[in-house]
């Protein structure tokens, strides 16, 4: 797994079990961001730089990409992490799994949201709502509706949902639409107003 900084100055890599923040343009090794205990999966920047990595030890770190201290290990998954996203804000990182999707409170490290499916993309741009995929499923929550006490177990309330005509392959969302790859090689729009609400 490889990321860009938003800044595009910094590229984290995976390598093995540690993440590797280097310099985008010469490649220069700055850190190395040893805690995991199986090979790092994926890995994402929030625009504060800090760096998210999840991992086949179902865990995920937040670091300080500057000093290389690892600031939370988040533990819920029960299988690897195969998917990190911050949200727009920063105060939110969005994880997932085959199986799941949890949303974690960057600051004190608590589970805020638990939901069925693999993420496929958090609509950073308002921080709202949770987009995961299920085969030929595509579910949407909404972050702000249904329990949030993420501890005890509870999950969001399904928004809306919608059956492609095969498994799903990539979702992308911009605005009110969502973009959806399926392996037929079909690509659809969704069209959702009330996504930018």
């Amino acid at each position: 797994s490889v990321a860009f900084s938003p800044d595009m100055l910094k590229l984290a890599r995976g390598e093995g079990n540690e993440a590797v923040v280097c310099c985008a343009v010469s490649g220069l090794e700055f850190r190395r961001l040893v805690g995991h205990r199986y090979s790092v999966r994926t890995l994402a920047w929030s625009k504060a730089g800090l760096l998210a990595s999840g991992s086949e030890d179902r865990t995920v770190k937040i670091w300080n990409s500057s000093t290389g201290e690892c600031l939370n290990t988040l533990e819920g998954h029960r299988s690897p992490v195969t998917k990190v996203e911050f949200s727009q804000d920063g105060a939110t990182l969005v994880s997932s799994n085959d199986n799941e999707t949890i949303s974690w409170d960057v600051a004190t490290g608590a589970r805020k949201d638990k939901v069925a499916g693999q993420l496929a993309v958090a609509k950073t741009e308002i921080g709202r709502y949770i987009v995961t995929k299920e085969d030929d499923l595509l579910f949407v929550y909404d972050t702000r509706v249904g329990a949030n006490d993420g501890a005890d177990g509870k999950e969001k309330v399904l928004t809306a949902f919608f059956r492609a005509p095969s498994p799903i392959t990539i979702v992308s969302c911009a605005g009110d639409k969502i973009a959806v790859c399926c392996q037929n090689f079909a690509v659809l729009t969704l069209h959702a107003a009330w996504l930018t609400d």
